[in-house]
């Protein structure tokens, strides 16, 4: 059982995962100055209509209590003794405030498994800075480092909140192996989970190679540093693309074969290292032969003649895909509060078992006097006290 803390999308992300995979988890909010943003998420003032809250929140169990009233703190001590984990990725002074620092915890629960993910972690200098995946990206290097060859002036980067992603992915496991270390050692863990350097970790060959040259590596775009043909190119129609490598010596034969025009024979090409050195003219080459032609036709053709190749699709090519439609990848659902939604399902398929998918929308409070019932344990009349106190909301 997890009690999180957690808002937006690197928290949210990560306890996706785990309600998945079957973790109870408490999402706790406070309507007075403790929402998730993503309540709102182009849905106006109601907190109960996001789709996009939807898709990072489901599964899971809303729980809402007053953080304000002097009793709120003592609420959220009792749920989190009966818990195996607390997350948060709030600001790093905000759980301190609100009774739930490590070292409180302990007192609670002296095996609590702790996760803390704040931006850019909870010791340092900038500890305190304010931070969103733009400005982690732009921090960790990627926003200059994800563009093409010259073309950094301003730097664009990414478009995603690759940041949020990559810790989301990593607090999932983090959890996972802090309860195994509970188990095995007797003793519950603090882990401090920055999110900047959970996204530098993803250019550690970029980082090594500044700190042992002493030159910034340079964008590349979609090229590759090792072997060409490396390269996204231009298909017949509005904006369709598509990709080609050839990563060894008989798929840049069988490219060939199939561009024609005495390719193969040119030497200008013979080898790896001709062909790295004389990228710009074969990407001509081979854009002269893509343009006119439609993006899934080139991606069939060189596919099976062995020859790694795919399409730049749209999200409309995604929920379209056939190999994602017959895994059961793009799932429709009917929500009773938003209609039909169309939401990516859980990355992994197990051959001797299934999960079981709810994908309720949780309510704001929904799940509170539920889980003080059940989990907690608080009688009736214990919980309609807190009530008429103002203690739950």
């Amino acid at each position: 059982r997890i009690v999180s803390f957690d808002h937006v999308l690197a928290g949210p992300y990560g306890t996706t995962i785990l309600a998945e995979l079957g973790a109870d988890v408490v999402k706790v909010e406070s309507s007075k100055g403790g929402m998730d943003p993503f309540r709102f998420f182009g849905t106006g003032e109601d907190p109960n209509l996001s789709p996009r809250f939807l898709e990072f929140n489901r599964n899971k169990r809303s729980f809402t209590v007053n953080l304000k009233h002097p009793k709120g703190q003592g609420v959220l001590h009792d749920l989190v003794a009966k818990a195996d984990a607390v997350l948060d990725n709030y600001s790093v002074e905000v759980v301190g405030r609100i009774g739930l620092a490590y070292d409180q915890l302990c007192k609670i629960k002296p095996d609590i498994v702790n996760l803390r993910m704040p931006g850019l972690g909870t010791t340092g200098p900038k500890r305190h800075f304010s931070t969103v995946g733009v400005n982690i990206t732009s921090f960790t290097g990627l926003t200059y480092l994800w563009n093409h060859p010259g073309n950094t002036n301003p730097p664009v980067g990414s478009q995603t909140v690759y940041p949020d992603y990559v810790s989301g992915v990593l607090c999932a496991i983090i959890i996972i192996a802090g309860v195994l270390h509970r188990d095995r050692h007797k003793r519950g863990a603090f882990i401090d989970l920055g999110q900047s350097e959970a996204t530098a970790f993803m250019i550690g060959a970029n980082l090594m190679e500044a700190a042992a040259s002493g030159k910034d590596p340079e964008p590349i775009g979609n090229a590759s540093l090792s072997i060409a043909p490396h390269d996204c190119y231009r298909c017949k129609g509005e904006d369709r693309w598509c990709v080609i490598a050839a990563e060894t010596e008989a798929q840049w034969r069988a490219l060939a074969r199939i561009i024609g025009g005495g390719i193969e024979q040119d030497g200008r090409f013979k080898t790896n290292a001709d062909r790295l050195e004389q990228r710009p003219a074969l990407n001509a080459v081979i854009e002269q032969w893509t343009k006119d032609k439609d993006a899934f036709e080139v991606r069939d053709r060189l596919q099976e003649a062995g020859v790694p190749c795919g399409v730049v699709q749209t999200g409309e090519d995604l929920c379209n895909d056939p190999q994602l439609k017959e895994r059961g990848f793009i799932v429709a659902v009917e929500n009773p509060r938003l209609g039909r939604v169309v939401l990516p399902n859980f990355p992994l398929q197990f051959r001797n078992s299934r999960l079981t998918r709810r994908w309720e929308f949780p309510v704001l409070g929904r799940d509170t006097e539920a889980v003080l019932r059940d989990v907690v344990g608080y009688s009736p009349e214990t919980i309609a006290q807190h009530k008429r106190d103002g203690v739950l909301e």
